[in-house]
């Protein structure tokens, strides 16, 4: 079940109010910014198989196309996908998880392109979490001193900046009036916790 077609679909989201929670996209209702990560899953682990780039990026349009038609009014978002270490599942033969650094650059790629395409904001976070992406204490996620910092930046770009699809929305805004909804993956079978 994609974004871009259900509504009963689970998703992570964040509000500054409640962290981090799992819910239906009805939650989106009362949000005013949409923060949109992608890619993680779609590398293969727990599937077993990666996304291709071409269904990746579709895939990516049509969800963005869906917080668009739902959401024409909010500003929209992109993060890039998070670079992990290599590991016994990246690294064994016949691979289990393809979130591999040229694979996850393949994938920021057409974050970007998508970005241009769109008019939508990408918040670049790739110089934040580069320099540590294989420190990984879990060897999933990056470590607190980068999310930190990949956090500020999201929060600055967020209550400070204007996606050029929606210059109305550049007006600087309180954080704490701000509802950010954070949705990872692009289907069911892809949602990251």
């Amino acid at each position: 079940m994609d974004l871009a077609t259900s509504r009963d679909v689970n998703y992570e989201v964040y509000t500054h109010q409640k962290g981090s929670y799992h819910t239906t996209s009805r939650v989106l209702d009362e949000c005013q910014t949409f923060v949109l990560h992608f890619g993680q899953w779609d590398l293969g682990y727990p599937r077993g198989y990666p996304t291709a780039l071409a269904d990746f990026e579709e895939r990516l349009r049509g969800s963005i196309a869906w917080v668009r038609a739902h959401y024409p009014r909010r500003p929209v978002y992109l993060l890039p996908t998070n670079y992990v270490p290599l590991n016994c599942l990246t690294t064994n033969c016949p691979a289990h998880d393809w979130r591999t650094p040229p694979m996850v650059a393949a994938y920021h790629a057409i974050v970007t392109r998508t970005c241009d395409a769109l008019g939508i904001g990408c918040i670049d976070t790739v110089d934040l979490q580069g320099p540590l992406w294989d420190a990984s204490v879990d060897w999933n996620h990056p470590v607190p001193v980068a999310l930190a910092a990949m956090a500020r930046r999201i929060a600055l770009r967020v209550t400070q900046g204007a996606t050029a699809g929606h210059p109305e929305d550049g007006r600087a805004q309180s954080h704490r009036n701000t509802r950010v909804g954070v949705v990872e993956g692009t289907s069911l079978g892809s949602m990251r916790t």
